[in-house]
């Protein structure tokens, strides 16, 4: 392998602030803002559903519209600073900008970028190819921020994610669900090569704001060096199987199809991935969430013409 080890780097990080904390350290936050930039105001504040970091929102009479954003998790806060400093500028102004970052108090001040969720805004078909093409043009710009690199251990990596969620997942899939994940991630033996690249890791449209004919970028707390087709993902698994139209807007805007073998692996890691998605939804009570790992998992049963054995 060469560049970076992507065993330690994909290691997940579950730590919270703790639900009885949540209030103390939202005003701890809005007491931060004001003592730091005593000429904004706080407008706003409020908590990830996951307790995962407070955000306030800031103004000033000049204009400025600010997010200050405090981590539970050192791990995720540098991962979010890393991504800002060394690889969002390659955006070209099509993501918020680093203010500032206090490594104390794991908090990071970032500019607002106008714009509305491309998942909660109303868009006709065309309009959602042209932000599929623009995102799919802003995810090459992110993925080469840093020089290539290439891992040869990506199906051991993937075996070893499985093997750490096999327990849980035992608890929560069938026995011939369990199975076929299994099948598949075996599989990725045949395929163990895989293009490292800045990434995402949740490059959905819920993280892509527009504002008229501009997309931005938003929310890299996810981001960090893993195989480039991570930031493909959830899109290959969960919008494209529906719209082929936007499969195809979106990588004519990234400037270059798949390989045989990345498409091989999305097939695989999708499996994975919906296995994940089902066992984590279930253990947070997000019905919702549980759902699309069922529909993929499910879908991708029957595509296979997997019998269960």
């Amino acid at each position: 392998m060469t560049g970076v080890d992507i065993r330690v780097m994909a290691m997940p990080c579950p730590s919270c602030f703790p639900g009885d904390r949540l209030g103390r350290v939202i005003s701890e936050l809005s007491a931060w803002c004001r003592s730091t930039f005593p000429d904004m105001r706080v407008t706003a504040s409020h908590d990830r559903p996951d307790g995962t970091t407070a955000v306030c929102e800031l103004a000033g009479d000049d204009g400025r519209h600010w997010f200050a954003k405090r981590h539970a998790a050192p791990q995720a806060y540098r991962r979010e600073v890393t991504a800002y400093r060394d690889w969002v500028p390659a955006l070209a102004g099509s993501a918020p900008g680093l203010v500032m970052a206090d490594d104390t108090s794991l908090t990071l001040v970032v500019t607002a970028v106008p714009g509305t969720p491309a998942d909660a805004t109303p868009l006709t078909v065309r309009d959602e190819r042209a932000t599929h093409r623009r995102a799919g043009a802003l995810l090459r710009a992110f993925h080469q921020a840093a020089p290539p690199a290439v891992t040869t251990d990506f199906a051991e990596v993937i075996r070893e994610r499985y093997e750490k969620w096999r327990p849980r997942a035992e608890r929560i899939l069938r026995t011939e669900e369990l199975r076929f994940v299994e099948k598949a991630v075996h599989a990725l033996a045949d395929h163990p090569e895989a293009e490292l690249a800045p990434c995402h890791r949740d490059y959905t449209a819920r993280n892509w704001l527009i504002d008229g004919d501009r997309v931005y970028v938003i929310d890299f707390e996810h981001s960090r060096t893993d195989a480039r087709i991570w930031d493909f993902l959830r899109l290959c698994h969960q919008v494209w199987p529906h719209r082929p139209d936007l499969r195809e807007e979106f990588m004519a805007g990234y400037g270059r199809d798949f390989t045989e073998a990345e498409r091989a692996q999305l097939e695989l890691c999708g499996v994975h991935h919906a296995m994940t998605t089902i066992v984590w939804a279930r253990e947070v009570g997000d019905t919702d969430f549980e759902r699309v790992g069922r529909d993929v998992l499910t879908r991708l049963r029957a595509e296979a013409r997997d019998p269960g054995n």
